[in-house]
């Protein structure tokens, strides 16, 4: 039951979480674009998928964290601390660093 949780948040992870990441990107980009015409009707709209991105993210790296076993499994709790972490932050654009 353990292989076949992980395998499913390798999935997760693999396909959604990296899908939504590209998503951003590439509305990040449009915005980045469009940023001149801060009254154009499309920044509302790519505003509003910026934001229903970062929500399917947050949900689909939830969902990895609910399936995997626990992160002490096997570590030492600075080790487990530090890989909860950078997994926590991947991707958010939050610089946290580990003593």
């Amino acid at each position: 039951m353990l292989e076949e949780r992980a395998r499913l948040a390798r999935e997760i992870h693999d396909t959604l979480a990296q899908g939504f990441v590209g998503t951003l990107f590439a509305i990040g980009r449009g915005g980045h674009v469009h940023a001149r015409k801060s009254k154009s009707p499309a920044r509302k709209y790519l505003d509003m998928a910026r934001r229903m991105a970062r929500h399917s993210l947050t949900e689909a790296r939830r969902s990895v964290m609910d399936l995997r076993a626990s992160v002490l499994e096997g570590r030492i709790l600075a080790a487990a601390l530090e890989a909860g972490m950078r997994m926590w932050t991947a991707g958010a654009g939050v610089d946290v660093r580990w003593t």
